[in-house]
């Protein structure tokens, strides 16, 4: 505790200390801030990444084909929560 005391009592002499710390820490920082720039990444949205709209089926069979892909996981799913 009389470490504390005395630390105290000197910054409490000279507030002119906490001052300059503060100031040094503020400098510090900005100097790491200017030598360490995040550094610009690859932009995603450069190239046109759309695709061209697949032709439209009009083939029922065909179509009810493709949608029933779909369905047979949840078929499996569904058989493996019954059981």
């Amino acid at each position: 505790m009389a470490i504390l005391a005395t630390v105290f009592g000197f910054l409490n002499q000279y507030p002119f200390i906490i001052l300059i710390g503060f100031g040094l820490y503020c400098l510090i920082f900005y100097i790491s801030l200017m030598f360490t720039k995040p550094k610009p990444g690859k932009n995603p949205f450069v190239g046109d990444t759309r695709r061209p709209p697949k032709p439209i089926v009009h083939d029922k069979a065909l179509r009810d084909k493709i949608i029933k892909q779909g369905e047979h996981i949840i078929l499996i799913k569904a058989s493996w929560i019954a059981n």
